[in-house]
Order: C-alpha cells, then sequence, then structure tokens
C-alpha cells in the first residue's frame, strides 16, 4: 500500500455546494507503476444537486522529466475501476511516459458514493435472461433505487464528465487531455461537445455516442466479424484440419452444434447451460472484445475440435470472469445502455443476419432494459438528426476496430454529423480498444501490423517526435474540414 499524506484541499471555501479533495491510500502496489511514474490517491467529494458524490482519483507523475502535459483516463464498462488493486493498465504509462497521469473510478462503480446496491445478479448465472423471471426483480430493484432517493440518471456519462470538469481544477491543473476507452468515450464527448478551457486534446478509442441505439449496426458488426473468422480458417486453412474437415465456411461448421451442444455447469449453484449452434455463434461474436479477437476465435474452433475440455473451460472462465465483474455493476450497465431503449429497437434485432443468433436473448434483453427504464425519458441523441458539422476546439483522434462488434466502426462516422476537425482511424481487422494490444504475439502478418499501427498512431499524436509511417497512415479516415 503507498501512504500519502493527510492534507485536505478545500475549494469554494463557505459554499455549500464546496468540492474537496482529501489524501487517501492508493489501493496498488508500488510495483504496478515504477519505475516511470510515483503515486499519490485522493477522496474526491461533491455535490450534484441534493446528493453527494464522492470517488477515487490516482494521480501518477513521472519519475523522470520534463513533466509534458497532463492526461486523464477514463475507463470504460461501465464498471471498470482502474483506482484499485489492480493499478493503471500497462498500455496507459507506456502512452504516457513523461505525462501525469490521472485517473478516476467513475461514479456508481464499487467504493464510490452513492451507488445503486440491489442485488439482481442471480440473473446472470441463468441461461437466458429470461423476462419472465427477470422484471420482477428488476421492477424491485428500480424500487429500491428511487426509495434510496436516486435516479439512473443520476449515474449516466452526462454526470461523469460534470464530475471530471470539476475534478480537473480541483487538482491544481490548468491544461489536460483525455484518453477514453468503449463506455468512457461518453463523457469524453460530453467534454469535446462542452470544450472547458482545460481541455488539452483528446483520444477515444471504441467510440460510443451518447444517445445512440444502434442494434442493426452491432448486428452487422457480428457479421463482418464472423465472415473475418470464417474466411480465415476455412479459406486461408488457418485452422487445423482436424477442425476444418467436412466444413467449407463457419456456419456450416457451427451446424454440428445443433445436433450435439457444447455442455456445461457454471456458478454457485452449478448451473447448467447448453449451447448451441447460434449460442457458440455468439460466443465467438463477442471475442471480438479483444483487439485481436479474430485469432482467439481460431483458436476456439481448433480447440473445441481437438480438446473439447480445454475449450469448455476457456468458455466457462471466459462467462464466469464476465458474471463476476457484471455483479456489482449491473444496475450501473442497466442505466448506462437502458436510457437509449425505444419499441424502434425491437425492429433493429430482427436485422437479417449471415450467422444464426440467439434472437430471443436480444428480445429478453430488450425488455429487461424497457423495464429498468419504465417512463424515464429517453436520453437526447447526441448527434441529431439535424446537426450541422462545428469545428473542434481541441485536438480529437478517434480509433476504431473494423470488426468491433460492441462499438462498431460507423459510431464513429456518425459524430461527423456534429464535429469537423476530426482526426479517425479505422483497423479494418481489429476488434475492441485497438489501442490496447500493442505487446500483443498473433502471428497474423494483418493484425500484428494494425495493432502496431493503432499504438503508434497514439504514440504520435501525444509525441511530435514520433512520426506515422506511409503504412499506418493508410488506415486514416483523415482530419475532416
Amino acid at each position: 500500500m503507498i501512504r500519502t499524506g493527510a492534507l485536505v484541499l478545500l475549494l469554494g471555501m463557505g459554499s455549500a455546494q464546496a468540492a474537496s479533495l482529501s489524501d487517501s491510500d492508493c489501493p496498488f502496489a508500488e510495483e504496478t507503476h515504477q519505475p516511470t511514474h510515483r503515486a499519490q490517491c485522493y477522496r474526491f467529494t461533491r455535490k450534484d444537486g441534493n446528493v453527494t458524490v464522492a470517488f477515487d482519483i490516482a494521480r501518477l507523475t513521472p519519475t523522470a522529466g520534463p513533466e509534458k502535459r497532463a492526461v486523464l483516463y477514463i475507463p470504460g464498462g461501465p464498471g471498470d475501476d482502474p483506482v484499485s488493486e489492480d493499478g493503471p493498465p500497462p498500455d496507459l504509462l507506456a502512452y504516457f511516459r513523461n505525462h501525469t497521469v490521472l485517473m478516476l473510478n467513475p461514479r456508481g462503480v464499487p467504493g464510490t458514493s452513492p451507488r445503486m446496491d440491489c442485488d439482481i445478479s442471480a440473473l446472470l448465472w441463468r441461461e437466458e435472461f429470461d423476462s419472465g423471471a427477470a422484471l420482477p426483480l428488476l421492477e424491485a430493484c428500480r424500487a429500491a433505487v428511487q426509495k434510496d432517493g436516486l435516479s439512473p440518471a443520476l449515474f449516466n456519462a452526462r454526470a461523469i464528465a460534470d464530475d471530471i470538469d470539476e475534478m480537473i481544477p480541483a487538482l491544481g491543473l490548468s491544461q489536460a487531455g483525455l484518453y477514453a476507452i468503449s463506455y468512457g468515450t461518453e463523457a469524453a464527448l460530453h467534454l469535446i461537445a462542452d470544450a472547458p478551457q482545460w481541455l488539452d486534446f483528446a483520444i477515444l478509442d471504441s467510440v460510443s455516442p451518447p444517445g445512440l441505439s444502434g442494434y442493426d449496426d452491432e448486428l452487422a458488426a457480428r457479421d463482418r466479424f464472423l465472415d473475418a473468422v470464417s474466411e480465415r480458417c476455412f479459406a486461408r486453412e488457418h485452422c487445423a484440419p482436424f477442425a476444418r474437415a467436412g466444413y467449407d465456411t463457419l456456419a456450416d461448421w457451427a451446424v454440428q452444434f445443433d445436433e450435439t451442444p457444447v455442455s456445461f455447469m457454471i456458478g454457485p449453484e452449478e448451473t447448467d447451460w447448453s449451447m448451441d449452434g447460434a449460442d457458440v455463434l455468439d460466443f465467438l461474436g463477442e471475442l471480438s472484445a479483444y483487439p485481436d479477437g479474430v485469432l482467439v476465435a481460431l483458436a476456439l474452433v481448433d480447440q473445441l475440435a481437438g480438446n473439447r475440455l480445454g475449450a469448455i473451460a476457456f468458455m466457462r472462465n471466459d462467462i464466469a470472469s464476465s458474471v463476476e465483474f457484471m455483479k456489482p455493476n449491473l444496475p450501473l450497465s442497466l442505466s448506462a445502455y437502458a436510457d437509449t431503449y425505444s419499441d424502434a429497437d425491437l425492429k433493429a434485432v430482427a436485422y437479417p443476419v449471415r450467422y444464426p443468433t440467439d434472437r430471443q436473448g436480444w428480445r429478453d434483453l430488450l425488455s429487461a432494459y424497457a423495464a429498468w427504464q419504465g417512463d424515464a425519458a429517453r436520453e437526447a441523441a447526441f448527434v441529431p438528426e439535424d446537426a450541422g458539422p462545428v469545428p473542434v476546439q481541441s485536438r480529437v483522434m478517434i480509433l476504431s476496430g473494423g470488426l468491433d462488434t460492441a462499438t462498431p466502426a460507423p459510431w464513429a462516422g456518425v459524430l461527423e454529423r456534429r464535429f469537423s476537425g476530426l482526426d479517425r482511424f479505422i483497423f479494418p481487422n481489429l476488434g475492441h480498444a485497438v489501442s490496447f494490444g500493442a505487446g500483443a504475439d498473433t502471428g497474423d502478418a494483418d493484425i500484428a501490423r494494425e495493432l502496431r499501427c493503432a499504438s503508434t498512431a497514439v504514440r504520435a499524436f501525444v509525441d511530435p517526435a514520433v512520426s506515422l509511417s506511409e503504412i499506418c497512415s493508410l488506415y486514416r479516415i483523415g482530419a475532416t474540414q
């Protein structure tokens, strides 16, 4: 544990809305950031109307100068809490070796205040998010949250952006950049639109525009990802011969699981799970969460044929890890996604696909969103249909993976209806969080090159001394004028 002093900084003294910043223990070990940075941690408290909001901040100052600028990492999820025992993501400090790196645990995650503490995690271990069983629990949880005087809207990206806008000056900073991943990009986009004087630059990886409901985009991205797996596995013969024997495409291959499902038990009550062909394809599609997800999917195809027990262990562990992450964050996640729900989404999930999918699962999820949202107003679209682009007031770079199913690449294009001057990159063979895969040993020339170029694009954006090669420049959509 790293112990800082007991200094307390009070801001706006004499005001009922005063914010405070007090020193606290850093939860991560010293070796997680040494020798490049030294850490100091704080508890930040502010008023949001009648609610007191409190969360943890880490300030990592470079040990070797000269210090350049400050950058705030806004994590994804929702539910990621980088000010924790695990410490900062390794890529983060590598990119910003000479920067003061700031991290926050966004409001609503474990350890922050207030929180939506009702426990509906039992739903997560069921094979299907069955609406008949889920809806009463969701409604009871929402009622409990409201009884505590809270609203799910208190935890949205707009609120997180407001926290950040007060936090940066509280830290004594006149300038700071943003590095945001996935759901964290929603708060970053609000700040880009607000254009506070302190905002220096913004790097957005795997962008999610607030208020966008794009289930048809997600299903289209799933097709692209599975096409890439199919083409490499069967046309290029990257899968082992015993894995592809008798099959010409991934869709053909998946049919075997309709007859012989992948079955296992999972969770504290050893719940039976059974995955047919559509379920297995859905699981493969979700592997786009990895920057090199295509290669992870190819390895699983081989393993399902040559080592079924090993494949089941991987699948069970992956699902269990996701459930464990979601258990304390399910109300927060529902709040993040339910506020974009509309009845039109039910039509969107009927989008025609080339690979079977569990459409009932999609419909059950939307029913859960509808129940959670209730009669609350839908989140306003960040990019209205009649938006006209205005120049960004600071440098903004946006990175997208062409095979990302969670935040599909077309979502970044939508932003050009609101902003001009965006520096956009698309890496066609990568999945989610493309800047977090620089060190991967892929064995695939295309994916390896794109991972290197995504990393180089970030470093060149941050440091003028780093140049972008001609090959890497091919992935740039361009700075719009």
